[in-house]
């Protein structure tokens, strides 16, 4: 797949001290990062879903735990 994607002045400046001090070509660290971007975006958002998940179970369990002390007359 070719993207082309026009970059900041600040964005080109980092990218060409990068493949400056890695010897890596540019394509290959800007491939790095949309990996790394993506893993840490999937791992956020599986995380805000087990979040989700858990904040769910202790309602329920909350609502469990009430249900089992009866009426109170």
């Amino acid at each position: 797949m070719n993207v082309n994607v026009r970059l900041r002045k600040d964005a080109e400046m980092l990218l060409a001290h990068a493949a400056m001090h890695s010897g890596k070509p540019k394509n290959a660290i800007i491939n790095e990062a949309i990996l790394l971007y993506a893993e840490q975006f999937n791992s956020q958002n599986l995380q805000d879903d087990i979040n989700k998940k858990m904040r769910l179970l202790n309602l329920t369990d909350a609502q469990d735990e009430t249900s089992d002390l009866g009426d109170f007359d």
